[in-house]
């Protein structure tokens, strides 16, 4: 069964805290009021999982393990965190359009004052108004004195 990652899952750090999870529950002998964390019910939730067994865990971990070796990581840094809903629609937006495996890790640098620097393995696109600002410097300050 093919699987698709929620959203709210978007790093290599929550899928490997998911691995860790579904590991230990392989692993139990007999699992009895087992709290699960929120991104596996998001995850069960996503691909239509009712219950988790062994098979389960075990096709579970196999995405896990493929999505950390061939998904496509950017690095996005924003002058303030995006809320949940934000996130999870720009998520949506940005697997869309990229990639449905897509990894995102933000970086929160107020000094960007508003818009984002994306880095990919290759390149950097910076849409910050902070460089905005720095590249039209000269242009500011000349209207400014003439104003």
């Amino acid at each position: 069964m093919p699987y698709r990652l929620p959203e709210s899952i978007y790093n290599s750090s929550q899928l490997r805290q998911l691995k860790s999870e579904l590991s230990r529950l392989r692993n139990l002998r007999s699992p009895k009021n087992i709290v699960f964390s929120n991104n596996l019910q998001e995850l069960a939730v996503a691909n239509g999982v009712g219950k988790i067994n062994v098979a389960t865990i075990n096709d579970l971990l196999k995405f896990i393990d493929t999505l950390l070796d061939e998904s496509p990581e950017i690095t996005m840094t924003l002058a303030s965190a995006p809320g949940n809903d934000e996130r999870a629609e720009l998520m949506m937006r940005l697997r869309r359009q990229l990639d449905p495996k897509l990894l995102v890790h933000f970086i929160i640098r107020p000094e960007l004052l508003a818009g984002c620097v994306v880095r990919t393995k290759t390149a950097v696109f910076d849409m910050s108004l902070a460089k905005a600002l720095r590249q039209n410097q000269q242009k500011l300050v000349t209207r400014l004195k003439n104003a």
